[in-house]
């Protein structure tokens, strides 16, 4: 699933999306993940906060539908959409989900440039 989100965010942000990105400033892309979530879901919303210069955590909250492939499928779309904002060693650690019942999907981000 990490594998389909990858190639979605590839597709994505090389065409119509591609405003988005922020090439060599991967907290500038993160800090636009509550837009960049209403282009694609009707329901709940998406926060980042930043945590240092390169790490951060993303929080999605009230989304229609979870799954562990959600959550799988967010991961790889963010690890990819970060690699072309010129972001390495890319680390994504889900810390909440709410398909295994949390109260929101919460993912810490860490990355070195």
């Amino acid at each position: 699933f990490q594998d389909i989100g990858a190639k979605s965010a590839e597709r994505n942000l090389t065409r119509e999306h591609k405003t988005f990105l922020t090439p060599g400033d991967p907290q500038a892309f993160l800090k636009k993940a509550g837009i960049i979530y209403n282009f694609y879901y009707d329901k709940g919303y998406r926060e980042y906060e930043e945590t240092g210069p390169t790490s951060g955590v993303l929080t999605t909250h009230e989304a229609e539908t979870h799954s562990v492939p959600d959550c799988m499928t967010v991961i790889g779309w963010y690890r990819e959409a970060l690699k072309m904002c010129g972001a390495k060693e890319i680390r994504i650690v889900e810390e909440e989900c709410r398909a295994k019942g949390g109260s929101c999907c919460r993912y810490r981000v860490e990355w070195k440039m």
